[in-house]
């Protein structure tokens, strides 16, 4: 039961220690790096009624309008710093980015947070944006003209390299032999 609680995040877990309960939130965990079995874990001793702080993961809805028209999602922050009372702790916080579209961000300013939480990550955090691809970009920033000269530059380059390296791998032999 312990090791299901123990996969999800910000859990809250009543520890029993001796005839006594304590209110814990399990802080850093380490496995076995071949058989994933827990070895160790630090629980941090928490009161209903005092706020804490944690980390929230972000989980994304939908399919943007800018990945349809080619653009791509680049995420800049996969978790909030939040502070809130133990039971008010979110499981996640979603982000619904149907709506984006390419040159869109979503900031931190944008999220609504769930209530009894006050995020804590600086309001003009980027968490999400649509762009166009990095190779789109450099394509449409040479005009079609240049792309065929730059073509057609290579094409002779080309044609003319058999002979220069025939040349230098002759002298390159007779460096050798020397």
């Amino acid at each position: 039961m312990a090791e299901v609680a123990l996969k999800a995040a910000n859990v809250l877990i009543d520890l029993r220690v001796g005839s006594d309960t304590h209110l814990t939130l399990a802080r850093a965990l380490d496995r076995h790096p071949i058989r994933g079995t827990i070895l160790h874990v630090d629980f941090l001793k928490i009161a209903r009624d005092v706020a804490i702080t944690v980390d929230v993961p972000l989980h994304f809805e939908g399919e943007a309008r800018g990945v349809k028209e080619g653009g791509v999602l680049e995420h800049h922050l996969w978790q909030l710093h939040v502070e809130c009372l133990p039971g008010n702790v979110p499981e996640r916080i979603n982000i619904e980015v149907s709506e984006m579209e390419i040159g869109s961000i979503i900031r931190v300013a944008d999220i609504r947070s769930p209530d009894g939480v006050t995020i804590l990550t600086g309001e003009e955090e980027i968490i999400i944006t649509c762009v166009v691809p990095q190779v789109l970009q450099v394509e449409e920033e040479v005009p079609a003209e240049e792309a065929e000269a730059v073509e057609g530059e290579e094409g002779a380059a080309e044609g003319e390299a058999p002979s220069e390296e025939g040349g230098e791998a002759g002298g390159g032999g007779g460096g050798e032999e020397s």
